[in-house]
């Protein structure tokens, strides 16, 4: 039971390790429908996953609310921390006191992210059975693999035609 657990908390800390560079992708353009395009990127997220999972209407109705507040306070942590990484993350002159303070709050960002995965998963439990949490691991990973492929596609797109 305990491994399955631990199997369980470590997928949910990697999803969460690796959704937050999907979304920082859309940060750094400057495009003027970025909201209309974050609504069809959500839109299309919520019916991957719903169809991935198979969600029942009454798991659905249960299970978007506690998802959509999971990820609510996940971005709140990422954006609490968002302007340390802005100040010196690339720079390659960074003092060692910088780089430790930058290294102390990737690691405060990943235990907050881990606190919150725990405690998501718990309410998660409740409503979905284990089997669909880990679908629903899986989904998220296939999700943003799917959306990074369609971004690189169409900056390659991008890319030919101002060429």
């Amino acid at each position: 039971m305990k491994t399955k657990m631990f199997l369980y908390l470590s997928s949910l800390s990697l999803l969460i390790l690796t959704s937050t560079s999907v979304f920082a992708q859309f940060r750094g353009n400057n495009i003027r429908n970025q909201p209309d395009r974050k609504q069809k990127i959500e839109s299309y997220k919520i019916g991957f996953i719903t169809e991935k999972l198979n969600l029942t209407p009454q798991e659905a109705q249960k299970f978007w609310p506690v998802y959509n507040e999971y990820q609510a306070k996940k971005q709140d942590i990422q954006k609490s921390l968002a302007g340390k990484y802005k100040d010196y993350r690339l720079s390659k002159e960074a003092t060692e006191k910088q780089a430790t303070e930058l290294i102390d709050s990737s690691l405060y960002e990943m235990q907050a992210n881990l606190d919150l995965a725990r405690d998501y998963y718990g309410k998660l439990k409740a409503i979905l059975p284990p089997q669909k949490i880990v679908l629903l691991f899986n989904a998220e990973r296939q999700f943003r693999r799917e959306l990074l492929q369609r971004l690189a596609d169409r900056n390659d797109r991008d890319r030919r035609v101002r060429e």
